[in-house]
């Protein structure tokens, strides 16, 4: 798996800001790129883009 050297960063609400790294995997749709993130149960890779209000959205080289 490789990155797309993205980083997005969510609203939970609450006050919680959440962090993911978008990978070069899509979702079973093929419309939108999967997420690693760790949330409380450990690495996870998901289709949870858009599952919560995106607060920013960052490239890095």
């Amino acid at each position: 798996m490789k990155y797309k050297k993205h980083l997005v960063t969510w609203d939970m609400g609450g006050g919680i800001t959440h962090i993911g790294l978008v990978t070069d995997r899509m979702s079973s749709d093929s419309k939108r790129p999967l997420i690693v993130h760790n949330i409380g149960r450990g690495q996870v890779l998901e289709d949870c883009l858009f599952s919560f209000k995106i607060t920013g959205h960052y490239r890095y080289k």
